[in-house]
């Protein structure tokens, strides 16, 4: 099915998104 992947591919994109973001600017209320 090729809803399948692009389906995934939408959910994935915002995820790997969001997880870069925090990578990059960690919160730094914890130190």
């Amino acid at each position: 099915s090729m809803v399948e992947p692009l389906d995934r591919g939408m959910t994935l994109a915002p995820a790997t998104k969001y997880r870069d973001v925090a990578r990059v600017s960690p919160p730094r209320d914890n130190h």
